[in-house]
C-alpha cells in the first residue's frame, strides 16, 4: 500500500486538482 503512495508519476488530475485549488486559495486571499 506503501507503493502506490510512493508512486514516482502522480496521476494528472490530482495535480490539476492541487493546482486549481492553490490558485483559488490565492484568489480568495488576494485583498
Amino acid at each position: 500500500m506503501r507503493t502506490q503512495w510512493n508512486a514516482p508519476v502522480y496521476d494528472p488530475t490530482v495535480s490539476y486538482i492541487f493546482l486549481t485549488f492553490l490558485i483559488i486559495f490565492f484568489f480568495f486571499f488576494s485583498p
